[in-house]
């Protein structure tokens, strides 16, 4: 009797013990993913869209809807003996190779700092024609504006590019003009003349696109088991809180932005890009993670202005990108109006040290 209730037990414990072990795992597992999710969006605070990694390619899923609708308006380049050229500033700071394709940056090099004996380009680029700061049709990131533009002007620490468009068969002129600052920062100024109230109703919700991109030198250190020099992250401040956004694992590759903000930081562990919009209200910004070294920030303006009497529009717009050191004494410069060139206050950039 004792031997078959011995067997009996056996057999149960071997039946019953894994069924309790699993039910016990698939519960710490729902547990888990639940504070995975109210963690995650704890640290977005704010973020509308998220667009899985292998739906990226997916025509539902493309570029356009990542960011915004497909760009349904005319803008077509008039006709052009502007040739290609790279323009280069230099200050103590910055030497900035600019291309006329696209008015966009092809080079950012940091004169104070070196990478291994050689000139520390904060642009790491795998494919040579990536360029930073191209701007696109509304939110259409397959319909970027790289017609090849006139150099307008230029200073010492200023280049102005101009491409004349017609606009739903309307002559507009499109400028893009890049100021540099001794203080790590630049200000690239988008400004569209030519435009009526009527023009804005062909538009989408959005009328450009800005982008940062490729990626945020310097270049990664080669190491298949990481270093801590190559990590890359994302931040945005509102109000008082600065957040990180967290890409949840391999399935996420997009975020979008749309409740206001006062900078986007893309961060490495020593240097920083800091997108600052001068009309924080009218911008979204989104990350969109490509490959493992092509990402790109991007700031989508919206469509939302109000017209003169006359009903004419002018679109003038600066965005502000300090580009530098992780660097206390560099970053408090942009807290006073007095201390920095471009009379910016309040922007509390140091945080970026967090």
């Amino acid at each position: 009797m004792n031997r078959k209730l011995i067997i009996i037990s056996c057999v149960a414990i071997i039946v019953i013990l894994p069924l309790f072990i699993y039910f016990v795992n698939a519960r710490n597992q729902k547990r888990a993913a639940a504070n995975a999710v109210e963690q995650t969006a704890g640290a977005r605070d704010g973020v509308a869209a998220e667009i899985p990694a292998d739906k990226a390619s997916d025509g539902a899923y493309s570029d356009a809807r990542l960011i915004g609708n497909a760009y349904s308006s005319s803008l077509v380049a008039s006709d052009s003996n502007a040739q290609r050229q790279s323009v280069v500033l230099k200050n103590d700071v910055y030497t900035v190779t600019f291309d006329s394709k696209g008015a966009s940056v092809s080079s950012i090099v940091l004169n104070e700092y070196k990478e291994k004996g050689s000139d520390l380009d904060i642009l790491y680029k795998t494919d040579p024609d990536r360029r930073a700061f191209m701007l696109y049709r509304g939110g259409d990131l397959n319909s970027p504006i790289d017609d090849v533009f006139e150099v307008e002007g230029r200073t010492m620490d200023t280049v102005v590019f101009k491409r004349d468009y017609v606009l739903n068969g309307k002559p507009v002129t499109l400028r893009k003009t890049f100021t540099l600052s001794n203080q790590y920062m630049i200000r690239i100024n988008v400004s569209l003349t030519g435009l009526s109230a009527s023009d804005l109703a062909g538009l989408t919700s959005q009328v450009y696109s800005l982008e940062f991109a490729p990626y945020l030198g310097p270049a990664p250190s080669g190491s298949k088991r990481g270093h801590s020099a190559d990590a890359r992250n994302f931040y945005i401040k509102k109000d008082k809180k600065r957040r990180g956004i967290n890409f949840a694992g391999s399935s996420k590759n997009v975020f979008v932005y749309k409740d206001g903000f006062d900078w986007f930081e893309w961060t490495g562990k020593y240097f920083s890009m800091i997108m600052i919009p001068e009309g924080r209200e009218d911008f979204d910004v989104s990350v969109y993670k490509r490959e493992a070294y092509d990402n790109s920030v991007i700031l989508s303006r919206s469509n939302d202005f109000i017209p003169s009497s006359d009903g004419s529009v002018m679109l003038d717009d600066n965005v502000y990108s300090y580009i530098g050191p992780q660097l206390k004494d560099k970053l408090q410069l942009f807290d006073y109006k007095e201390d920095n060139d471009f009379k910016l206050s309040g922007l509390s950039l140091s945080k970026a040290m967090e």
